[in-house]
């Protein structure tokens, strides 16, 4: 039997499974051409740790400028500028965006969005038979 803590423990990974987690937006400063901006989950967004790991992604690149997209240490993408992209079904620990182009970008023109995704008939057939 389930002690009390457990329970609760239990209800909450249920809901979250469920309903998903809120949206964790970060705005990103300057980008120095040829730098990066490392991000911990954990340390970015605390209200995520119940939550985790986040399994969903956006990048919004307004800039003029292209970044790599690194998660969890390995390339995956590249941003171009002035475009969206989404990733998803990918457990997120941190992230990494690496401007590649010869100038900064300019404070908030990228903006990263974050979140546990809700279960949905394809995970919940991908689990089942997993």
């Amino acid at each position: 039997m389930l002690d009390r803590t457990s329970r609760l423990k239990r209800s909450r990974m249920e809901r979250a499974d469920r309903n998903g987690s809120p949206l964790y937006p970060e705005f990103h400063g300057i980008i120095a051409a040829g730098a990066s901006e490392y991000r911990e989950i954990r340390a970015t967004f605390p209200d995520a740790r119940k939550y985790e790991p986040l399994d969903s992604i956006t990048i919004t690149n307004n800039s003029d400028e292209n970044l790599k997209l690194y998660l969890n240490g390995t390339l995956v993408k590249l941003v171009a500028a002035r475009s969206i992209v989404a990733i998803d079904n990918t457990a997120i620990w941190n992230y990494k965006l690496e401007n590649i182009s010869a100038t900064n970008t300019v404070a908030d023109e990228v903006e990263v969005t974050c979140q546990r995704e809700g279960l949905t008939a394809d995970k919940l057939a991908q689990r089942d038979y997993a």
